[in-house]
Parts: structure tokens; sequence; C-alpha cells
């Protein structure tokens, strides 16, 4: 017995039981040469040139150092942090704390926990 097709919905729900759906499964090619080209880029560079990078982040902190222990008036404020507060002005807060402060930024802007050790 086959059905007659008729201009009711019912027809409708018949002819698309018919129609297969293949699923095609893709290997991530794009996310696999991303992930090879990060790690490649982490041996190739950076464990390559970590000491150079390195020697900066101390240059970096022996003129801070010289700045906090050198000879001058010590710091009423003194600013400690990362890349959050490296923008802070001194003189933009001497408004706040008087002309006479003596305000510093020793925050490090771009450097991370290795830094607070360090300093």
């Amino acid at each position: 017995m086959t059905r007659e097709p008729s201009s009711t919905s019912s027809s409708d729900v018949t002819q698309a039981e018919d129609v297969v759906v293949q699923k095609h499964r893709r290997f991530p090619v794009g996310a696999l040469a991303a992930l090879a080209l990060v790690g490649l880029f982490e041996v190739g560079f950076v464990w390559n040139n970590r000491a150079k990078l390195w020697d900066a982040n101390y240059v970096l902190l022996e003129k801070k150092r010289e700045a906090m222990t050198g000879n001058r008036k010590p710091d009423d404020v003194a600013i400690l942090g990362t890349s959050r507060l490296y923008h802070i002005r001194p003189n933009d807060l001497k408004q706040v704390f008087g002309e006479e402060a003596q305000i510093s930024n020793y925050a490090w802007g771009w450097c991370g926990v290795e830094i607070y050790e360090a300093m």
C-alpha cells in the first residue's frame, strides 16, 4: 500500500524521512598547525633567548633599585605593581599628597611574578 501525494503537511514528513543526512568529520588541521607553530616559537625563540630577555629585566631592575636606594630623599609614597599601575604619574598624585611629597612609581610594565621576587 502506497500513499498518494496530498496537499497536507503529513506528505512533507514522509518525504523528509527519505532524506539521509551524512555527517563529515573533519580533522582539525588548522588548530594543530597553530599549536605546532606556538610550540616551535617557544622552543626556537624563547628557550634560546631566555637569558638575553632576563638580562634586559635585570638592567631595568638595577635602575629601579638605584632609584630606590640612591642618595636622595626617601619616598613618602612608593607605587609597586604590574602594568596596571605603570601609567600612574607621580606629579598627578602630588595634588593629593601635597607638593612636598616624594612620590615614585616603581611599577613594572609587561612583567609578571618574576619581577616581584627580584624586587
